[in-house]
Protein backbone atom coordinates (compact mmCIF):
# COMPACT_ATOMS: atom_id res chain seq x y z
CA UNK A 1 0.00 0.00 0.00
CA UNK A 2 3.14 2.38 0.91
CA UNK A 3 4.54 1.72 -2.82
CA UNK A 4 1.16 2.74 -4.40
CA UNK A 5 1.07 5.64 -2.55
CA UNK A 6 4.49 6.85 -3.18
CA UNK A 7 3.93 6.24 -7.29
CA UNK A 8 0.37 8.63 -6.48
CA UNK A 9 2.28 11.18 -5.25
CA UNK A 10 4.92 10.67 -8.12
CA UNK A 11 2.63 11.28 -10.57
CA UNK A 12 0.80 14.42 -9.21
CA UNK A 13 4.46 15.83 -8.20
CA UNK A 14 5.13 15.29 -11.98
CA UNK A 15 2.12 16.31 -13.10
CA UNK A 16 2.24 19.70 -11.18
CA UNK A 17 5.98 20.18 -12.55
CA UNK A 18 4.65 19.75 -16.16
CA UNK A 19 1.84 21.59 -15.81
CA UNK A 20 3.58 24.87 -14.18
CA UNK A 21 7.14 24.78 -15.80
CA UNK A 22 6.50 22.47 -19.08
CA UNK A 23 6.11 25.25 -21.68
CA UNK A 24 9.05 27.23 -20.09
CA UNK A 25 11.27 24.10 -20.03
CA UNK A 26 10.49 23.29 -23.70
CA UNK A 27 10.68 27.20 -25.51
CA UNK A 28 14.03 27.20 -23.71
CA UNK A 29 14.91 23.66 -25.05
CA UNK A 30 13.72 24.65 -28.42
CA UNK A 31 16.07 28.02 -28.35
CA UNK A 32 18.94 26.11 -27.32
CA UNK A 33 18.54 23.26 -29.68
CA UNK A 34 17.27 24.74 -32.69
CA UNK A 35 14.34 22.23 -33.22
CA UNK A 36 11.08 21.33 -32.06
CA UNK A 37 12.02 17.26 -31.64
CA UNK A 38 15.37 17.48 -30.24
CA UNK A 39 14.00 20.06 -27.75
CA UNK A 40 10.59 17.76 -26.89
CA UNK A 41 14.10 14.83 -26.05
CA UNK A 42 15.16 17.08 -23.80
CA UNK A 43 12.11 18.43 -21.97
CA UNK A 44 11.23 14.55 -21.35
CA UNK A 45 14.56 14.13 -20.23
CA UNK A 46 14.49 16.72 -17.72
CA UNK A 47 11.34 15.46 -15.86
CA UNK A 48 12.40 11.99 -15.99
CA UNK A 49 15.54 13.22 -13.93
CA UNK A 50 12.77 14.96 -11.44
CA UNK A 51 10.83 12.30 -11.49
CA UNK A 52 13.79 10.46 -10.53
CA UNK A 53 15.40 12.63 -8.09
CA UNK A 54 12.67 14.59 -6.59
CA UNK A 55 14.48 15.83 -3.46
CA UNK A 56 17.07 18.07 -5.21
CA UNK A 57 13.62 19.86 -5.96
CA UNK A 58 13.23 21.27 -2.35
CA UNK A 59 16.34 22.98 -1.93
CA UNK A 60 15.25 26.36 -0.95
CA UNK A 61 18.59 28.19 -2.54
CA UNK A 62 16.82 27.85 -5.94
CA UNK A 63 13.55 28.28 -7.19
CA UNK A 64 11.73 24.88 -9.01
CA UNK A 65 11.96 26.20 -12.43
CA UNK A 66 15.42 27.67 -11.88
CA UNK A 67 16.62 24.38 -11.03
CA UNK A 68 14.47 23.00 -14.34
CA UNK A 69 16.13 25.35 -16.57
CA UNK A 70 19.17 24.49 -15.41
CA UNK A 71 19.16 20.79 -16.32
CA UNK A 72 17.85 21.93 -19.79
CA UNK A 73 20.88 23.95 -20.46
CA UNK A 74 23.26 20.60 -19.30
CA UNK A 75 21.58 18.38 -21.41
CA UNK A 76 21.41 20.63 -24.52
CA UNK A 77 25.09 21.54 -24.13
CA UNK A 78 25.85 18.25 -24.22
CA UNK A 79 24.03 16.75 -26.62
CA UNK A 80 25.77 19.80 -28.48
CA UNK A 81 29.13 18.63 -27.63
CA UNK A 82 28.40 15.29 -28.39
CA UNK A 83 26.59 16.11 -31.89
CA UNK A 84 23.79 13.97 -30.67
CA UNK A 85 21.27 17.20 -31.25
CA UNK A 86 22.00 16.72 -35.27
CA UNK A 87 23.72 13.77 -35.82
CA UNK A 88 26.99 15.33 -35.88
CA UNK A 89 30.28 14.28 -34.72
CA UNK A 90 31.17 14.83 -31.61
CA UNK A 91 33.32 18.00 -30.76
CA UNK A 92 37.00 17.75 -31.98
CA UNK A 93 35.74 15.17 -34.78
CA UNK A 94 33.60 17.75 -37.19
CA UNK A 95 32.36 21.50 -37.13
CA UNK A 96 29.41 21.73 -34.66
CA UNK A 97 25.93 23.11 -35.64
CA UNK A 98 25.78 26.26 -36.76
CA UNK A 99 29.51 26.57 -37.51
CA UNK A 100 32.66 26.55 -35.87
CA UNK A 101 33.44 26.10 -32.42
CA UNK A 102 34.42 29.23 -31.44
CA UNK A 103 31.02 30.97 -32.25
CA UNK A 104 29.05 27.87 -30.55
CA UNK A 105 31.53 28.56 -27.49
CA UNK A 106 30.58 31.97 -27.22
CA UNK A 107 26.64 30.88 -27.80
CA UNK A 108 27.11 28.14 -24.83
CA UNK A 109 28.93 31.29 -22.86
CA UNK A 110 26.18 33.83 -23.30
CA UNK A 111 22.95 30.98 -22.36
CA UNK A 112 25.38 30.34 -18.81
CA UNK A 113 25.06 33.98 -18.26
CA UNK A 114 20.86 33.66 -18.25
CA UNK A 115 20.54 30.70 -16.92
CA UNK A 116 22.36 31.54 -13.71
Amino acid sequence: MVHARSSLADEVLIRWLFEEHGRAVLAYATRLCGDRTTAEDVAQEVFLRAWRNPEVLGDSKRSVRGRLLAVVYSIAIGRRRTGESDGTPPAGRGSPPGGSTESSGKRCSSLRVRVN
